[in-house]
């Protein structure tokens, strides 16, 4: 208030309008996929987020779609080298390529943005130059938000990541507010073996091998019991040492992990620890 001249006209203040925001969706229902996928991993229980793919290596490209439940904001995953220095840092952003189904406050519409982040630190990504990503289709749902693209095995962008057998896949999501609003915890990374069957359904897989290499020098085996309650291993290698299995959240680390190690002792007999 002017208190000197209160009798002076005022412009009014003008505020910006807040950002238009989705309209919320109803319950969850079933997978909302317009397209047929051979894969599935759950990328996180906890936020009910699933990655499936199509790997299709004959063609050099590959078709994703990113699955998330009660999703009102955006999803993104990020394509990371799985060597990647800060790997035990399990959330770190840094130099990656990044994927973004985000809503749009200018169209009123969900759309897909292919991104990067050069720097290897955590910071907001950046849109690619070039979008590399195509066949784009977002679907929003019965309470679930499902983002379907396809590209190439290898783009040849430098702001993009090549896609081998394996990718270290960084994930967030934000449940509400428009891009790029912080996820918060939300977040992580996973492997991914592209070209090896995955399925979110556990019952779906009968009996499976893998291998480190052609020539096998360590193998792994492992099936689920028909009631889902266990899983039987094997491990096989090349050795008169020892082999181990270990279990972590924190993918291309040795630590922290829930470990098993066998070995023959001096005796001949088998010790499992």
């Amino acid at each position: 208030v002017d208190f000197m001249n209160a009798s002076a006209p005022k412009a009014p203040v003008a505020f910006p309008p807040p950002p238009l925001l989705p309209p919320p969706m109803s319950q969850p229902s079933p997978p909302a996929t317009q397209r047929t996928y051979e894969n599935c991993m759950i990328v996180d229980s906890i936020q009910d987020f699933k990655l499936r793919w199509n790997f299709l290596p004959e063609e050099g490209r590959i078709e994703m779609a990113m699955e998330k439940t009660g999703a009102d904001g955006w999803i993104s995953i990020g394509l990371q080298d799985t060597r990647h220095v800060d790997v035990v840092n399990q959330n770190e952003m840094g130099q990656a390529d990044y994927i973004v189904a985000h809503f749009l406050s200018s169209t009123s519409e969900y759309d897909i943005t292919d991104m990067h982040l050069d720097a290897d630190t955590n910071a907001r990504p950046s849109e690619d130059a070039v979008q590399n990503i195509d066949s784009k289709l977002v679907t929003r749902l019965d309470g679930r938000l499902v983002a379907e693209f396809g590209r190439m095995l290898d783009t040849r962008d430098s702001q993009d990541k090549m896609i081998g057998l394996e990718s270290k896949v960084l994930w967030g999501v934000k449940s509400s507010g428009v891009w790029p609003a912080y996820h918060g915890e939300t977040r992580g990374s996973v492997a991914v073996f592209w070209s090896q069957p995955s399925s979110c359904d556990p019952a779906e897989v009968g009996p499976t091998t893998w291998c480190n290499s052609a020539s096998k020098d360590f193998c792994l085996d492992w099936s689920f019991n028909p009631e889902m309650t266990t899983i039987d291993f094997k491990l096989t290698g090349k050795t008169t040492g020892t082999l181990a299995l270990g279990f972590t959240d924190a993918p291309g680390s040795m630590y922290p992990a829930d470990n098993m190690i066998c070995w023959v002792g001096g005796d001949g007999a088998g010790v499992l620890k």
